[in-house]
């Protein structure tokens, strides 16, 4: 069982799954402080999503901290481009969750305070003998864990996934409940930082011929 009343930093994307993951957080008795990551520059999409966490903080009468990742986000961008281009199956997600968000974004969260981090992904943590193990969802079809699988067994202890036993529709019930501005926001479907699913342009953007 968590303990109640414990400083817990909370990444908000400005998606619905990280702001309902922060209220239930909140109402459990917890101080809540949400931090968004900007790792994409100038790119529209990515404005909207500080635009969003913003008045999810705001509804929620909680403090957001905004915590600037460009530089450091562009070695997953090599890392996506160089194994695209050389045959590979690349999966910027596993390594982004494992270097950045529960990297250097969890640094930060301790570097202020933070007793514990939590983040709005469909995955559970279960102990078995004295261990902790990172588990499955409740909601198969959303599942996460896959793509946490990377993080460091010796974090799991500092991390929360209070979303792991809901399904998606609760989520998005729970959400229109409590009014949060996003609640009625799309799932992001793509990568981050190719959100129309084109490949090609953004090699070419790179200075990278995808033929």
């Amino acid at each position: 069982m968590m303990v109640m009343e414990m400083k817990i930093g909370i990444a908000l994307s400005g998606g619905v799954d990280s702001a309902v993951a922060a209220a239930r957080l909140i109402r459990q008795g917890n101080d809540v402080i949400g931090y968004h990551m900007i790792v994409l520059e100038g790119n529209p999409l990515a404005n909207a999503a500080v635009d969003d966490a913003k008045a999810v903080a705001d509804h929620l009468g909680i403090e957001l901290k905004i915590v600037d990742l460009r530089e450091e986000f562009r070695r997953i961008l090599y890392y996506f481009a160089t194994s695209y281009m050389s045959g590979e199956t690349p999966n910027p997600c596993v390594v982004c969750n494992d270097s950045i968000k529960f990297g250097l974004l969890l640094e930060q969260m301790f570097s202020f305070g933070a007793e514990k981090i939590a983040t709005g992904h469909y995955a559970r943590l279960v102990s078995l003998d004295e261990k902790l193990f990172l588990a499955r969802a409740l909601d198969g079809a959303k599942d996460q864990s896959y793509f946490l699988s990377r993080i460091a067994k010796h974090k799991l202890h500092d991390i929360l996934f209070p979303l792991g036993e809901m399904t998606k529709e609760e989520v998005r019930q729970e959400a229109s409940g409590i009014d949060l501005p996003v609640h009625s926001k799309k799932d992001s479907q793509e990568i981050c930082f190719i959100p129309d699913g084109d490949y090609r342009s953004f090699l070419k953007s790179r200075g990278i011929d995808g033929k």
